[in-house]
């Protein structure tokens, strides 16, 4: 298993329920802005939705994920994350979050 598969696993670890009383999105978030925002990702990338409102991808968020996918596949693979703010780490949640996965 690599860097980025490790990576996932512990991130999807995140949703299990625990005993620190924090939704799986604020322990995501902290986890996110405490360890990762500090250290240099070379297998993880941050994406903000051009309109949170809108669960459809834009053509901005398209280019988006295809420059992340394409630097991902030049380095051994990667984790996406949507809703965090890349430069500050900052939450930008996603309205429709089911409808965006889908």
């Amino acid at each position: 298993m690599n860097a980025a598969e490790n990576l996932f696993q512990f991130l999807q670890s995140l949703k299990l329920d625990d005993d620190s009383g924090k939704s799986s999105q604020e322990r995501l978030f902290e986890y996110c802005t405490q360890i990762l925002g500090s250290i240099e990702r070379f297998h993880v990338d941050f994406k903000a939705k051009n309109d949170r409102r809108d669960a459809k991808l834009s053509d901005d968020d398209k280019k988006n994920l295809a420059k992340a996918v394409s630097g991902f596949a030049n380095s051994g693979g990667g984790v996406l994350i949507w809703g965090i703010e890349n430069e500050s780490i900052a939450p930008k949640p996603i309205t429709d979050i089911r409808k965006f996965v889908a």
